[in-house]
């Protein structure tokens, strides 16, 4: 298994936490909004 990139890292977290989220529309929106603020964050 090839060990990710940070970036590579935050953005398969970002997928995952998104995938998980998504059974529901409400967390949906909450961790697309997480998922922006780290992004930014880390930009």
């Amino acid at each position: 298994m090839e060990i990710p990139t940070d970036d590579g890292l935050q953005d398969y977290l970002v997928d995952e936490a998104i995938e998980i989220a998504g059974k529901s529309s409400k967390n949906k929106r909450l961790a697309l909004k997480k998922a922006n603020v780290n992004k930014n964050t880390n930009n």
